[in-house]
């Protein structure tokens, strides 16, 4: 019976008579050579297949099929996600990228980011890493391709570097803070902080969002993580960069606390040239005073510019550590260390014509033409030293009465001085028979001294003790200051201070003294015997501090750290109420 008007065929209804009718559909399509009609049909029986999730695989294969016929992106970026939720994200990717137009209500830069995402789950962060780069060309003002590329290096770091990754961090929080969402943009830059503490430009960029923001302790605090980090990674230079940094933050917003701390962060045995001054101004705006001293006391007798630690010391103790006998100690040391030290001269200068003591103003100048002139070996002097050899060979002749240094200072700017040499003869000449009176004398006084009894006598009390000390204070007298008696200078000056630890002027001598060559190894020796008795005897609690400090600087000085600590530890045992020996110590 043939169909008709009273006896049509049943329809079924239903998901397997859809199924049916849309196979029949596409057999029908494929036998008439339909390419269009091919097409629909595939990909609403793709869609059927995959809304009911039966036969994905199948559902894939016809999809595919209509991405063949013509490409349509929206169907390809549905097609991408079943391939997605079968387990093929590899797969997924490639048929993504392979489309040649993007769906409606995404973008280009959008697309390649899914694709890196599917490369990624796929692990091939490798391909992922090129389509990312790719998306953040495609839209420069998209933050999220440079965001992933920093995710991506957190955990593929061996194909994506952590540089590279907090570049990414970067770039990202900069088009989000162009878009006008400055909390994302710093979001993104504490991300970048965090894939890699040890770079320089994430910690400079959150500290200056942060310090813009007034949060200034949140910004060093995240500084001195960086630095921390930088120390840790074996960069040591570079972590005492970014302390300093930090301490120049710090100084010009005037936080002498903040300064303080960060002071002690950057380590107190800091000598950078550039660095140290810093320290210093941090300490003492933190009134620190006594810390900043031991640091330059440091610093002037091992750093490499200890002319200007000496000048530091010397305001120090001219100012906010009232000491005059310090600071003129101080202007020495700067002499000392360097000829063209106007200022200490001119305070020495000045100190001698008002007090006439021009023992000090001597030590400095014949101090500085030993070191000029070792500093200068196999060359010319400069005209500093030439200009102080001249006064000190009239203050030697004149005031200070001490012809042999004055015939010792006249030899030596004969032989150095083409312009000096004949006037420096003919006074040496003149000098002569002082010399020789001079010579006598000594030779008398220490005649004397032998006959006043062993050395040993020194120490006991009575007439003895007294007579044997005016012997060497003679003695130490007339040796003076001319280098060529300095050896026994040293030995006498070091017996007057055993036996009179609280004689302060020689004291000074023999520290002088000394100072002109501490590598000497008996003379070392001997000058820690008599500090130890200076020690032993009943010298003030601030001497005390001062002798402990030498003390450890001698231990220093040999390369012994560990004796150098146990010199000081002491002084913790003592009242500090000043902190002086508390700065020593640190």
């Amino acid at each position: 019976m043939r169909p008709g008007p009273t006896s049509a065929l049943p329809r079924f209804e239903g998901p397997l008579a859809r199924t049916a009718h849309l196979v029949a559909l596409l057999e029908d399509a494929q036998a008439g050579g339909d390419v269009e009609r091919e097409r629909e049909v595939s990909e609403s029986l793709a869609r059927l297949l995959s809304s009911r999730g039966t036969e994905l695989d199948l559902a894939v294969k016809l999809a595919r099929r209509a991405l063949t016929l013509a490409d349509d992106p929206i169907l390809r970026s549905d097609v991408a996600g079943w391939l997605s939720g079968l387990g093929e994200p590899a797969t997924a990717a490639l048929e993504l990228r392979a489309g040649k137009e993007v769906a409606p209500g995404t973008t280009l830069a959008r697309t390649l980011v899914r694709v890196a995402v599917l490369l990624a789950r796929a692990g091939k962060p490798d391909g992922a890493s090129v389509v990312l780069e790719q998306a953040a060309d495609a839209d420069p003002s998209d933050p999220m391709p440079c965001e992933l590329v920093g995710m991506l290096s957190s955990w593929a770091s061996e194909v994506v570097s952590q540089e590279r990754g907090v570049r990414g961090y970067l770039d990202a929080a900069d088009r989000r803070r162009g878009a006008g969402d400055a909390e994302a943009a710093l979001e993104d830059l504490l991300r970048a902080f965090e894939l890699d503490p040890t770079s320089t430009e994430a910690a400079d960029a959150v500290s200056a969002v942060l310090s813009a923001r007034g949060r200034t302790s949140a910004a060093d605090e995240l500084a001195r993580e960086h630095a921390n980090a930088l120390a840790e990674a074996g960069r040591g230079a570079d972590a005492r960069r970014a302390h300093a940094r930090r301490l120049t933050a710090a100084l010009a917003n005037d936080d002498a606390a903040a300064s303080a701390s960060i002071a002690i962060d950057l380590g107190l045995a800091e000598k950078n040239r550039d660095v140290a001054p810093r320290v210093d101004e941090a300490l003492g705006r933190a009134g620190l005073w006594e810390l900043s001293a031991a640091r330059l006391l440091e610093r002037a007798r091992a750093g490499t510019d200890r002319a200007a630690a000496f000048v530091a010391l010397a305001r120090i103790y001219e100012g906010a550590l009232p000491s005059a006998d310090r600071a003129i100690d101080a202007h020495v040391g700067s002499l000392a260390a360097d000829p063209s030290a106007r200022a200490s001269l001119d305070a020495l200068r000045d100190h001698a014509q008002r007090t006439e003591d021009y023992r000090p103003l001597a030590e400095a100048l014949l101090a500085s033409m030993l070191s000029g002139k070792a500093q200068q070996a196999g060359g010319g002097v400069s005209p500093a030293w030439i200009e102080l050899a001249r006064e000190l060979a009239d203050v030697a002749e004149g005031t200070l009465d001490d012809p042999k240094l004055a015939s010792w200072v006249l030899s030596e700017l004969a032989r150095s001085s083409e312009v000096d040499r004949e006037q420096a003869e003919f006074a040496r000449i003149r000098l002569e028979a002082r010399v020789a009176e001079r010579t006598s004398e000594i030779a008398r006084a220490e005649a004397a001294f032998d006959a006043a009894g062993p050395e040993s006598s020194e120490t006991a009390a009575g007439p003895a003790r007294d007579g044997r000390l005016a012997s060497l204070r003679k003695l130490a007298s007339l040796y003076g200051l001319s280098p060529d008696l300095s050896e026994r200078a040293f030995a006498v000056l070091a017996s007057i201070v055993r036996a009179d630890p609280v004689d302060e002027r020689s004291a000074r001598a023999l520290e002088w003294l000394y100072a002109r060559d501490p590598h000497a190894d008996v003379r070392a020796d001997l000058y820690e015997s008599v500090l130890r008795a200076r020690l032993d005897g009943a010298v003030s609690a601030r001497e005390r501090v001062r002798l402990r400090a030498a003390l450890a600087g001698l231990a220093l000085g040999s390369g012994d750290a560990s004796r150098a600590l146990e010199e000081v530890a002491p002084l913790l045992e003592q009242p500090d109420p000043e902190g002086r020996a508390g700065a020593v110590v640190v």
